[in-house]
């Protein structure tokens, strides 16, 4: 029974034995599963989600991951179907930059490198034209000076925060919509 309280109280779940206590009635097997499904895989999703934001050293995750509700880039993608593909380009985008590197095949250049991301926003040569269009696009929504202090950090830094304007938003919209549309042309390809 010991267990059994300390697991109860782990989860913040004492009320229902309380409840059981004073009325007798105990929930079934059922109503059981539904409420630590519902109690426990939320503080697990909350305690993912804290855990990443608190790991992010380029905030990259603070447009993405909002603890205790959806992605923010869920909430646009509701209130605009035709940016759904736009939103999952981003998302996947983000989490190959911030998972382990590995070793990847551009389908573009066919060279192998150690993340995708990275090299399609800064060094991949077939997609020249669309990387310069995002490139014009964050010189002139950032300025001169930001931009060649920009320029000076490195490749997996500027990707970081090329990706953390991309998914830049408020009020279900992105905040720099022409940035965020250059960087799905960009990202966009498929990888293998």
């Amino acid at each position: 029974m010991a267990d059994v309280y300390m697991l109860l109280g782990k989860y913040g779940l004492l009320q229902y034995l309380n409840e059981y206590i004073e009325s007798g009635l105990f929930s079934t097997k059922f109503a059981w599963k539904i409420i630590i499904d519902k109690t426990v895989s939320l503080q697990a999703k909350f305690d993912v989600a804290q855990r990443l934001l608190c790991s992010d050293e380029y905030n990259l995750l603070e447009n993405v991951i909002r603890p205790g509700n959806c992605s923010p880039l869920k909430d646009i993608a509701r209130a605009d179907p035709n940016l759904l593909t736009t939103c999952q380009t981003i998302l996947n985008s983000i989490g190959l930059l911030t998972s382990c590197p590995f070793s990847q095949n551009c389908s573009l250049s066919n060279f192998i490198v150690d993340n995708i991301t990275v090299n399609s926003m800064c060094f991949c040569t077939t997609n020249d034209g669309q990387r310069t269009r995002l490139w014009e696009r964050v010189f002139n929504r950032i300025g001169i000076f930001r931009f060649t202090a920009f320029m000076s950090i490195s490749a997996f830094g500027q990707t970081a925060s090329l990706l953390k304007l991309s998914s830049k938003n408020e009020n279900e919209r992105f905040s720099n919509f022409s940035i965020t549309m250059a960087a799905f042309q960009l990202l966009k390809v498929e990888v293998y």
